[in-house]
């Protein structure tokens, strides 16, 4: 990598230096539609609110975006799921995640691809919980031109879903690597 100086630096060094950083989408509750009966509500002294998703019935909120313009899309991303209980037993809440990306003309009823993470609760009632990483390959989309449909529900009735608690859903995270765009 070039070093930066009081000089300046050509724009080839600047583009190897800006190719590759790291962005991030933040997609709050209130951005998701509620598909499946989760209800929103206040948390603790009744603030934040987040999307409440029952500790016995399967529910699912989705949402779409379309990405910036400096997504490398060539590059894989990786989603985080943002949630709290008010259990201190430190159950496991297991998280699904659909996906699927379409452009112009094409099929948005097709088959869609599915992200799973099982996620260990605090023992601290109402304290954040930040999910493990869930990866979409690289190449999933053609171009940053396309929708990006998201479903997520948690799998309460699954075995292994043990937190015996609502889980209140704050929002998702979306990390990707950026492409440099420099006009001449």
């Amino acid at each position: 990598m070039s070093d930066i100086k009081k000089t300046g630096m050509s724009q080839g060094d600047l583009v190897s230096l800006l190719n590759g950083m790291q962005g991030k989408i933040y997609i709050p509750f209130t951005q998701f539609s509620d598909i499946g009966n989760a209800t929103a509500g206040a948390v603790g002294s009744s603030k934040p609110t987040g999307l409440a998703f029952d500790k016995t019935t399967a529910e699912e909120a989705d949402t779409h975006i379309v990405l910036p313009d400096n997504v490398d899309v060539s590059k894989a991303m990786t989603i985080k799921v943002y949630w709290s209980s008010a259990d201190t037993a430190g159950g496991d809440a297991i998280w699904d995640i659909d996906y699927i990306a379409r452009a112009s003309g094409e099929d948005i009823g097709a088959t869609v691809t599915n992200l799973t993470t099982t996620d260990t609760d605090s023992t601290t009632a109402d304290a954040l919980n930040i999910s493990d990483a869930l990866t979409i390959p690289a190449s999933t989309l053609a171009s940053t031109d396309e929708l990006l449909y998201l479903n997520l529900r948690r799998e309460a009735a699954a075995s292994g879903d043990t937190l015996d608690a609502d889980a209140t859903f704050y929002g998702i995270s979306i990390a990707y690597t950026s492409t440099p765009s420099i006009e001449a």
